[in-house]
């Protein structure tokens, strides 16, 4: 059997899973958080006494910038894209389950590499960070692919 990673993410929080076969359950292999998708637009930006933004960032006097938190969802993305990448070279899994919420879920699929992308089973575009491992079997199991 492939092994099989579940990863279940939302914008500030990404659990990452392996579903294993016997007994059938899914255990927690790595938890990201990423606190300044939560921050405020204006925590976000620089002012104009030459602050920087979440990411380290210098702005200049043009500190607004609409896609502060655009950027920071991509941050957080690339870090998920990055754990992944490592457990797939080292040949950790075969196979990805998707589940995050529909607004992250697009910035996820759109920063995993090409053999990343080729290799998920099922996409689930629902919040469920909230739920259990018992839950999350559940759902997966259930729910349709969309």
């Amino acid at each position: 059997m492939k092994n099989t990673w579940t990863i279940v993410a939302k914008a500030d929080l990404a659990k990452i899973y392996a579903l294993e076969h016997h007994p059938r359950r899914l255990v927690l292999i790595s938890q990201f958080e990423h606190p300044e998708s939560r921050l405020k637009k204006n925590e976000l930006l620089e002012t104009e006494d030459g602050h920087h933004d979440s990411t380290g960032t210098p702005r200049g006097n043009t500190s607004y910038h609409s896609n502060a938190r655009r950027n920071e969802h991509i941050a957080f993305a690339m870090q998920i894209e990055e754990f992944l990448q490592q457990g797939y070279r080292q040949q950790k899994f075969a196979e990805l389950i998707l589940i995050a919420e529909p607004f992250f879920h697009g910035f996820l699929n759109e920063k995993l590499a090409k053999p990343l992308q080729k290799i998920i089973s099922k996409h689930i575009q629902k919040n469920y960070t909230d739920r259990n491992e018992t839950e999350l079997l559940q759902i997966i199991s259930e729910k349709p692919d969309y």
